[in-house]
């Protein structure tokens, strides 16, 4: 499974992923790890095009298992030797109750990754995960990390989120899809019942790079 290895946390349970992964972070010190050279995230490439659907089939795995991972983003996806995505750090990952609801005193994650219920501290369904993964499709494409240059610090990221600013999405980003970019969006729908589940996602992420 592209579910790498950590542990979360539950109330009466712990649940642990367990797969090694030899390989480096997709962004390192804020950058794609490709970024030494031409990045080219090709739909034709064998190494590449699978990296989304494979981030997006680990969420999926975590999710049908009722853990939420509550800090997805391109520092924890592990690349291993031949370049297929891992998601790793389970740091603040937690199983979540029955009904599907967390609630939480904490507020935890990356801030250019948080949704809106995240920055609020309302409670948490596996809905967090997939805007963040909206967010990471986004900067594999964008090639920068969201909100990068447009907000210093938490108090003003947080305040445009909850007000519904997104990051720009743009009509055409050649040679992604405009399905692509219809998943990124979907993703990035204010209300969490909104959004797609992870499971969906994986299918329409894997419909967009065939």
């Amino acid at each position: 499974s592209p579910a790498g290895r950590g542990a979360a946390q539950g109330a009466d349970a712990a649940a642990i992923a367990r797969h090694g992964c030899g390989g480096s972070r997709m962004a390192q010190d804020g950058r794609m790890a490709f970024s030494s050279k031409p990045f080219s995230f090709s739909f034709s490439s064998e190494c590449d095009g699978r990296q989304a659907p494979q981030v997006a089939e680990g969420l999926d795995y975590l999710h049908a298992r009722q853990i939420v991972h509550r800090d997805l983003n391109t520092r924890n996806v592990l690349l291993a030797s031949d370049l297929s995505a891992k998601i790793a750090d389970f740091g603040c990952a937690r199983v979540l109750p029955p009904g599907g609801r967390l609630r939480t005193t904490t507020v935890l994650g990356s801030p250019a990754y948080m949704s809106p219920e995240q920055m609020r501290g309302d409670e948490l369904t596996t809905a967090i995960d997939t805007w963040a993964l909206g967010l990471l499709l986004w900067e594999m494409m964008m090639e920068t990390k969201p909100w990068e240059g447009q907000y210093n610090d938490y108090q003003s990221l947080s305040a445009a989120v909850m007000r519904g600013e997104r990051v720009p999405i743009p009509a055409a980003r050649p040679p992604f899809p405009p399905r692509f970019l219809g998943v990124i969006h979907a993703a990035q729908q204010m209300a969490p019942q909104d959004r797609p589940s992870a499971s969906a996602m994986r299918l329409a992420i894997a419909a967009a790079v065939r």
